[in-house]
């Protein structure tokens, strides 16, 4: 079994339990540390994931990128895990979206998702006229 393999064993035999969410202290340290960590927000970590959020100004108003990542970057995030932690961290009632880019931006295993302001709408989605026909 190769190196690789065994960390992720080991890392989730580790992450089973999901515990509260921490909210990281930012420190000039973890500023210095890559160049998107100077414009860092907020960072929030339990158990088994590590959330950094950024501000981003738009013509909606403000939007906030986060970036979901387990400890390691060994395990992928899935999308039970994005829901969970969107509705941990910014509420079930609030919107988000995945956008997928035309090529892989990279190798590692994490998901960003853009939170919309509060009480922005899509013009679809599944409680909308869709494609399982009538509307919710």
């Amino acid at each position: 079994m190769s190196k690789a393999t065994q960390e992720r064993h080991k890392m989730q035999r580790m992450s089973k339990v999901w515990t509260a969410w921490q909210e990281v202290p930012i420190t000039d340290e973890i500023r210095d540390s890559s160049p998107q960590m100077k414009r860092v927000a907020k960072i929030y970590a339990n158990s088994k994931f590590e959330v950094q959020t950024f501000n981003c100004a738009t013509s909606i108003g403000g939007v906030v990128q986060v970036v979901i990542a387990h400890h390691g970057h060994l395990l992928p995030v899935t999308w039970n895990d994005v829901l969970r932690i969107k509705n941990e961290l910014f509420g079930a009632d609030q919107l988000g979206v995945e956008i997928y880019p035309r090529e892989v931006v990279s190798k590692m295993h994490i998901r960003i998702l853009w939170m919309l302001p509060e009480g922005t709408d899509l013009p679809y989605g599944i409680d909308k006229e869709s494609a399982w026909g009538g509307t919710r």
